[in-house]
């Protein structure tokens, strides 16, 4: 596996440029006092986490609307279809059963009809996607059972 090399600095200006760093593939930002040394198992070191976000439509749910495990999410686009853009990690039961709570079927047909989701993480194989529903934005990892 190679290696990257992550820049460093003590400007504050410097290191309040690099969230915008996300299409790079940024996650965080990493800080320290100057005069700490690295100690293994000690948390004194401190981690900014960037965040991009969106606003999503929950379109369906895996497991069932009474207990769902994972929501999955979608926005309309210009043409006015309900587009599949990604899904949420395994929720808690509790988050799940208070999600249950605001959750109902569709009153008609389901865009995403013909479309089988999974609750896992990644795949090996290049799923079918249902008719209207987009590929991966956004960094979305969702694995269809074909």
């Amino acid at each position: 596996m190679p290696f990257t090399l992550c820049p460093s600095t003590t400007d504050p200006a410097v290191a309040r440029e690099w969230p915008a760093w996300t299409a790079a593939g940024l996650e965080s930002l990493v800080f320290k006092r100057l005069d700490e040394p690295y100690r293994g198992g000690a948390r004194s070191w401190r981690k900014y986490k960037v965040r991009v976000t969106t606003e999503a439509v929950i379109g369906a749910v895996t497991g069932s609307l009474t207990a769902p495990r994972t929501v999955l999410l979608g926005h309309y686009d210009t043409a006015g279809r309900f587009l599949y853009i990604g899904r949420s990690t395994t929720l808690s039961q509790t988050v799940g059963h208070a999600l249950a709570d605001h959750l109902t079927p569709p009153r008609d047909a389901h865009p995403w009809t013909g479309g089988t989701f999974s609750a896992g993480w990644g795949t090996q194989r290049n799923p079918r996607r249902p008719p209207g529903t987009a590929r991966r934005r956004h960094g979305s990892r969702c694995r269809r059972r074909p």
